[in-house]
């Protein structure tokens, strides 16, 4: 019962520090606009954990491309997140009878999506984008 517990090997090329790092900034912002949509009482797109949602989805759909030499899995993934914010700021605006109604967090969730695949240089992405073609 005292033997020595060993962990399974991990994948060499998984990033795990990007995928902590998608984390952090997810964490950051659904904080922060958790915390607003608090105060206001307001419907809204999400808080903490749908922005976490959004950055590792980020991050997972950019090592998969980075991964399988294509652009396909952070394409579709970036169309499925865009279709979520567009329906959750569709839902939203029927739903508040202020004409004031802003944009930031579904702006702030498109871009924490798109944070997350920070992980590949710019460049490496237009690479594979043109490789594609």
């Amino acid at each position: 019962m005292g033997g020595i517990v060993t962990w399974p090997e991990l994948p060499p090329n998984l990033p795990l520090v990007e995928f902590g790092i998608a984390l952090l900034i997810g964490e950051l912002v659904g904080f922060e606009r958790g915390r607003k949509k608090a105060s206001e009482h307001a419907d809204s797109l999400g808080g903490l954990r749908t922005f976490i949602l959004f950055a590792e989805a980020g991050a997972i759909s950019g090592w998969l491309s980075h991964e399988l030499e294509s652009a396909w899995p952070f394409a579709v993934g970036t169309l499925v997140i865009g279709a979520l914010v567009i329906t959750a700021y569709f839902f939203t605006s029927r739903t508040q009878e202020d004409s004031g109604l802003g944009m930031t967090t579904e702006i702030a969730a498109v871009v924490v999506y798109l944070a997350g695949r920070q992980h590949l240089p710019v460049a490496q992405v237009a690479q594979e984008v043109g490789h594609e073609q």
